[in-house]
């Protein structure tokens, strides 16, 4: 599987959880393992915050023998038949058991071992410690975003998978990886984005604007060019005409005027 992990500095990160939680030195499995829980966080459950993640993988550590992968149960085939639960034994990264929990994730009964299989594991152990469908108890209930956990509510979050089991142990695993986590984040730095062209790329080269088309000047609608309207005068509307061209002609007008000043001339 391949995951985005988002504005971790994984070097840091690795470097440090191999340091302080693996002694020295990590395999590709662990590596492998940590790398699909943390994408695995980004990818589906982006709102998870760190300090719930980092329990989550002390529990993955502790739970899987330290390898980071899905195991099915460690005993002997006459100890693991001796659990109420055969052939439903723990199996997965937080160690699934019984029949109704097997069901509950849709893993058919008769192949059981479909729970070691990624990403289904990786699901049940997401869905069931945030959702508290192992035992009740769910992480929220002990942890916060940004505060940094005390060590009785790292201890006491061991009753989300088995009691008080191993609690002082897990709680110690829990710290570690939030520490290395914080770090991680804290040497994180954001890819620069380089928008230069690339050299040798063929120069980008745009069409020029399209222009009108050329018209020539004799078509180009001009005010002299619209015909004038031609309006017929008729022994019907020639006094309605005449009244027209008296009220909104200059030209009328000033004729009118000047036949009634001829005449008083006339007259005097």
């Amino acid at each position: 599987m391949s995951w985005t992990i988002n504005q971790v500095d994984v070097g840091t990160f690795f470097t440090e959880v191999r340091r302080t939680l693996f002694g020295g030195t990590l395999t590709g499995e662990q590596v492998e393992g940590m790398e699909n829980i943390l994408g695995y966080r980004d990818q589906v459950w982006p709102a998870m915050p760190d300090e719930e993640l980092c329990y989550l993988l002390a529990t993955a550590k502790w739970e899987t023998a330290h390898t980071m992968q899905p195991i099915k149960e460690y005993g002997s085939a006459s100890y693991l038949q001796s659990k109420p639960y055969y052939p439903y034994y723990g199996r997965g990264l937080v160690q699934l058991t019984w029949l109704d929990n097997y069901n509950k994730y849709g893993f058919d009964p008769a192949r059981p071992d479909d729970a070691l299989a990624w990403p289904g594991a990786l699901h049940v152990a997401f869905d069931g410690m945030i959702k508290g469908k192992f035992t009740g108890k769910k992480l929220s209930d002990y942890f916060r975003a940004g505060v940094r956990p005390t060590q009785s509510q790292m201890e006491e979050a061991r009753r989300i998978i088995n009691g008080t089991d191993k609690k002082v142990e897990i709680a110690s695993l829990g710290f570690k990886f939030l520490d290395a986590l914080n770090k991680a984040r804290a040497a994180y730095v954001p890819p620069e984005v380089d928008d230069r062209p690339v050299e040798g790329s063929p120069e980008l080269i745009l069409p020029p604007p399209e222009l009108p088309p050329d018209v020539p000047p004799e078509e180009m609608p001009t005010v002299d060019n619209v015909e004038p309207e031609v309006v017929m005068i008729t022994d019907e509307n020639f006094v309605d005409w005449l009244i027209y061209y008296m009220q909104t002609d200059e030209n009328v007008q000033q004729a009118v005027r000047d036949i009634v000043d001829d005449g008083g001339r006339r007259r005097g």
